[in-house]
Protein backbone atom coordinates (compact mmCIF):
# COMPACT_ATOMS: atom_id res chain seq x y z
CA UNK A 1 0.00 0.00 0.00
CA UNK A 2 1.32 3.49 -0.74
CA UNK A 3 1.65 6.16 1.89
CA UNK A 4 0.54 9.05 0.25
CA UNK A 5 0.15 12.71 2.23
CA UNK A 6 -3.02 13.92 2.48
CA UNK A 7 -2.95 17.79 1.72
CA UNK A 8 -4.57 21.03 2.73
CA UNK A 9 -4.54 23.37 0.10
CA UNK A 10 -6.15 27.04 -0.69
CA UNK A 11 -7.98 28.01 -3.73
CA UNK A 12 -7.69 31.94 -4.15
CA UNK A 13 -10.30 32.79 -6.98
CA UNK A 14 -12.94 35.37 -7.31
CA UNK A 15 -14.77 32.99 -9.69
CA UNK A 16 -17.38 30.91 -7.66
CA UNK A 17 -17.64 28.45 -11.01
CA UNK A 18 -13.72 27.76 -10.94
CA UNK A 19 -13.53 27.43 -7.58
CA UNK A 20 -16.00 24.58 -7.24
CA UNK A 21 -14.50 23.33 -10.55
CA UNK A 22 -11.00 23.01 -8.60
CA UNK A 23 -12.67 21.76 -5.06
CA UNK A 24 -14.60 18.82 -6.67
CA UNK A 25 -10.97 18.10 -9.20
CA UNK A 26 -8.74 17.92 -6.04
CA UNK A 27 -11.34 15.91 -3.55
CA UNK A 28 -11.68 13.09 -6.29
CA UNK A 29 -8.12 13.30 -6.51
CA UNK A 30 -7.92 11.71 -3.51
CA UNK A 31 -4.79 13.04 -1.40
CA UNK A 32 -6.59 16.30 -0.92
CA UNK A 33 -8.28 16.38 2.48
CA UNK A 34 -8.77 20.14 3.71
CA UNK A 35 -9.52 22.62 1.54
CA UNK A 36 -9.93 25.89 2.25
CA UNK A 37 -11.62 29.12 -0.11
CA UNK A 38 -11.52 32.58 -0.39
CA UNK A 39 -12.50 34.84 -3.42
CA UNK A 40 -10.21 37.95 -2.52
CA UNK A 41 -7.19 39.01 -0.80
CA UNK A 42 -8.36 39.92 2.20
CA UNK A 43 -10.34 36.81 2.35
CA UNK A 44 -6.83 34.54 2.20
CA UNK A 45 -5.14 36.93 4.14
CA UNK A 46 -7.45 36.21 6.40
CA UNK A 47 -8.08 32.22 6.18
CA UNK A 48 -3.93 32.22 6.33
CA UNK A 49 -4.24 33.07 10.21
CA UNK A 50 -5.60 29.47 11.11
CA UNK A 51 -4.34 26.98 8.10
CA UNK A 52 -1.55 26.56 7.12
CA UNK A 53 -1.82 25.05 3.51
CA UNK A 54 0.24 22.51 1.97
CA UNK A 55 -0.23 24.15 -1.89
CA UNK A 56 -1.66 27.24 -2.82
CA UNK A 57 -3.36 27.68 -6.06
CA UNK A 58 -3.94 31.56 -6.91
CA UNK A 59 -5.52 34.05 -9.78
CA UNK A 60 -3.96 37.32 -10.22
CA UNK A 61 -7.17 39.49 -10.92
CA UNK A 62 -8.98 38.62 -7.79
CA UNK A 63 -12.01 41.88 -8.30
CA UNK A 64 -11.52 45.31 -7.82
CA UNK A 65 -8.07 46.32 -6.56
CA UNK A 66 -7.50 42.42 -5.29
CA UNK A 67 -4.20 40.19 -6.48
CA UNK A 68 -3.34 37.16 -6.30
CA UNK A 69 0.17 38.21 -5.87
CA UNK A 70 -0.11 39.80 -2.38
CA UNK A 71 -1.32 36.31 -1.21
CA UNK A 72 1.80 34.88 -3.01
CA UNK A 73 4.10 37.20 -0.99
CA UNK A 74 2.48 36.75 2.30
CA UNK A 75 2.15 32.53 1.36
CA UNK A 76 6.14 32.90 0.47
CA UNK A 77 7.64 34.84 3.32
CA UNK A 78 5.32 32.89 6.26
CA UNK A 79 4.94 29.43 4.92
CA UNK A 80 7.92 27.71 4.17
CA UNK A 81 7.23 24.57 2.43
CA UNK A 82 3.68 25.80 0.67
CA UNK A 83 4.00 25.38 -3.11
CA UNK A 84 2.41 28.60 -4.84
CA UNK A 85 0.00 27.65 -8.35
CA UNK A 86 -0.63 31.06 -9.90
CA UNK A 87 -3.13 29.67 -12.09
CA UNK A 88 -4.40 32.64 -14.51
CA UNK A 89 -5.92 33.87 -17.64
CA UNK A 90 -2.58 36.46 -17.97
CA UNK A 91 -0.27 34.52 -19.96
CA UNK A 92 2.48 37.25 -21.06
CA UNK A 93 6.41 36.37 -20.29
CA UNK A 94 5.90 39.56 -17.87
CA UNK A 95 3.50 38.60 -15.70
CA UNK A 96 4.79 34.98 -15.52
CA UNK A 97 8.32 36.15 -14.76
CA UNK A 98 6.64 38.84 -11.66
CA UNK A 99 5.29 35.96 -10.09
CA UNK A 100 8.12 33.51 -10.63
CA UNK A 101 10.07 36.29 -8.91
CA UNK A 102 7.30 36.90 -5.81
CA UNK A 103 8.04 33.47 -5.09
CA UNK A 104 5.66 31.40 -7.43
CA UNK A 105 6.43 27.51 -7.89
CA UNK A 106 4.20 27.21 -11.14
CA UNK A 107 2.61 30.03 -13.01
CA UNK A 108 -0.26 28.22 -15.36
CA UNK A 109 -2.21 29.34 -17.89
CA UNK A 110 -5.95 28.65 -16.66
CA UNK A 111 -7.27 27.86 -20.24
CA UNK A 112 -4.70 25.87 -21.40
CA UNK A 113 -3.57 24.24 -17.94
CA UNK A 114 -6.10 23.73 -15.94
CA UNK A 115 -5.77 20.02 -15.60
CA UNK A 116 -2.09 20.31 -14.59
CA UNK A 117 -3.04 21.90 -11.24
CA UNK A 118 -3.92 17.93 -10.81
CA UNK A 119 -0.30 16.53 -11.40
CA UNK A 120 1.16 19.58 -9.43
CA UNK A 121 -0.82 18.11 -6.41
CA UNK A 122 -0.76 14.53 -6.87
CA UNK A 123 3.28 15.05 -7.05
CA UNK A 124 3.51 17.12 -4.00
CA UNK A 125 1.58 14.12 -2.36
CA UNK A 126 4.02 11.85 -3.32
CA UNK A 127 2.55 9.99 -6.53
CA UNK A 128 3.65 12.02 -9.38
CA UNK A 129 1.56 12.53 -12.59
CA UNK A 130 -1.28 9.67 -11.28
CA UNK A 131 -4.05 9.66 -8.82
CA UNK A 132 -3.70 9.80 -5.18
CA UNK A 133 -4.81 6.63 -3.59
CA UNK A 134 -7.62 6.54 -1.22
Amino acid sequence: MNSTKKLAVLIVEDSILVRERLRSMLLNLGCVENIVEASSTPEALQSLEGFRPDAAILDLRLGSNSSGLDVLRVITRDIPGCTTIILSNLPAVEIQETCFQSGADYCLNKAKEFERVLQVIASIAGRAASPCSR
